[in-house]
């Protein structure tokens, strides 16, 4: 329903949101068990190099840039040809992904040792520390394979709006994770053993996440085997809509050399520390950022591909309002509540008071400052996908990284660890103030009075979350560390939903009323 009642994103990304809450709960349990056996020293530093470069493939490759180009185009031809043309264009671009995955994930084999003395340059000096970099790169690079996969699977179960398995799939990740977490404390040993055991629990975690998909994939009509014909017209036309996210490969590698480079050359654990402050902001990201674009993408493209400009409009128009109205008091409260929420999370074993908690804590305050702007650009990006247009975005995408870099030199002087997690922010806000501009411009945006009447209310709303999450926190500090956070959320949320019904919030009131639903439904 568009007019009265709550509207269909709404509805679904609330129940991809909660999915995915559940996702990151488990997450978070996993970058727990991290902190607590690795702390932010030399192999925690290791590790997170080793992870960091197959995901960043997979962002590439994977959903990062397979979503927007696979959804629209798979979404038109099933509407036009019918299920039979979308099962066999699946087949057929599987073949292709698999094979670009299985050449990258080779090259990273093969390439190991380069790219960790790229990113990593003074490791070199110590033979040791350099050959156990690699050893741990080359574990967790066929993780790449198994990511893409369920990238690919995951992007088609959306396509037919099917999210919860999706949104799932990434527990058995973590699962696995802990469970090796788990095996390497009752084995024993040095800290370098026992990231080999919680590498090789990733691996095999990542396979699970994929093979997760195929039952519902199997119920659904959907085929699982590949085939092999890139010369198909459709494939094609999804490869080249992936292009521009190949051709920014460049800039973003750049970016992501000069964020390493620079973490790994402050104090030792650095580069984990701004990956942990970077984890606990996207947690919100997840579940409401993710959740609301992934919600968005083919009931957009559904309606660029019936010509419905008027819908297309109306239907963006309300997942920024509510992208904003959920992610800037979550913003406000990560910012209010972050040396509380990291001594909760992560402050036990090798992770110190001293010296993991305040590296940490400085690094989720500065990338919460950042929030609503992640998430708008996804949101944003969406209006230029459903339209097949992923040229835009990137090229936009290009300016703010090279914005992100410039901030980062002038920053990491004065602030440190804390002047590169603000500089993705102020990047980030740059981003989302350019792809707004390109879209009015492209296809217009409705309903502007609807949306400056949604941003007073959220500011007003957000304001008197920050009183609660202060006030909260303040009156549950006495009993520890659980109830300086338990007060800080309940206090902000309390008053921040109170203020939303006095305020007569509707973005805020459809998702209350989704959740009362769901509930009455149980």
């Amino acid at each position: 329903m568009e007019g009265g009642g709550i509207r269909p994103v709404t509805r679904q990304a609330t129940g991809i949101g909660a999915a995915t809450l559940l996702s990151r709960v488990f997450g978070l349990a996993r970058d727990t068990a991290f902190a607590v056996l690795f702390g932010t020293g030399f192999v925690a530093d290791a590790f997170n190099l080793a992870f960091l470069l197959p995901n960043f493939f997979r962002r590439i490759v994977g959903e990062g840039n397979l979503n927007p180009a696979f959804v629209p185009v798979f979404t038109e031809v099933r509407e036009r040809r019918g299920d039979r043309a979308g099962g066999v264009l699946l087949r057929r671009v599987a073949g292709s992904l698999f094979a670009v995955l299985l050449v990258l994930t080779l090259a990273g084999e093969f390439l190991a040792e380069p790219l960790v003395r790229l990113y990593a340059r003074d490791w070199s000096a110590d033979p040791a520390a350099f050959d156990y970099a690699v050893r741990l790169l080359r574990i967790l690079f066929p993780y790449l394979l198994f990511a893409g996969g369920a990238a690919l699977a995951g992007a088609a179960l959306n396509s037919l709006r099917h999210f919860r398995i999706p949104a799932l799939a990434p527990i058995l990740l973590n699962l696995s994770f802990l469970s090796a977490a788990g095996v390497a404390v009752l084995r024993g040993g040095s800290l370098e053993s026992r990231a080999v055991v919680f590498a090789l629990g990733g691996l095999a975690g990542g396979l699970l996440a994929w093979f997760a998909h195929f039952p519902v994939m199997r119920r659904l009509g959907l085929p699982i085997t590949p085939a092999w014909k890139p010369s198909d017209p459709d494939v094609r036309r999804i490869g080249a809509l992936m292009l521009p996210g190949l051709l920014a490969f460049g800039v973003t590698q750049v970016n992501l050399l000069v964020d390493t480079l620079l973490a790994l050359r402050l104090e030792e654990g650095s580069l984990s520390a701004l990956r942990l402050g970077n984890r606990v902001t996207l947690l919100p990201m997840g579940v409401i950022g993710v959740a609301i674009s992934t919600a968005a993408l083919p009931d957009l493209s559904m309606r660029a591909a019936r010509g419905d400009l008027a819908q297309l409009r109306e239907g963006l128009a309300h997942s920024l309002r509510l992208l904003f109205a959920l992610l800037l008091p979550a913003a406000a409260g990560l910012m209010i509540l972050s040396e509380p929420i990291v001594r909760l999370l992560f402050q036990y074993g090798e992770f110190t008071a001293a010296h993991s908690t305040p590296m940490t804590a400085g690094a989720v305050a500065f990338y919460a400052l950042g929030l609503p702007a992640f998430g708008l650009v996804k949101g944003l990006a969406q209006g230029y996908y459903s339209v097949q247009d992923t040229k835009t975005p990137v090229r936009i995408a290009c300016v703010a990284m090279g914005t992100n870099i410039v901030l980062n030199f002038a920053l990491v002087g004065p602030m440190g660890l804390r002047g590169l997690a603000l500089a993705t922010s102020l990047a980030a806000c740059l981003n989302t103030g350019l792809l707004l501009a390109g879209l009015r411009g492209r296809i217009g945006l409705r309903g502007r009075g609807a949306l400056t009447g949604s941003v007073v209310r959220t500011l007003a709303a957000t304001l008197a979350l920050g009183v609660g999450c202060v006030a909260g926190a303040a009156l549950g500090a006495p009993v520890g560390r659980v109830g300086e956070v338990a007060g800080g959320v309940v206090g902000g949320l309390s008053l921040w939903l109170v203020a939303g019904r006095l305020l007569r919030h509707r973005e805020l009131a459809d998702v209350v009323a989704v959740f009362r639903r769901r509930a009455g439904r149980q």
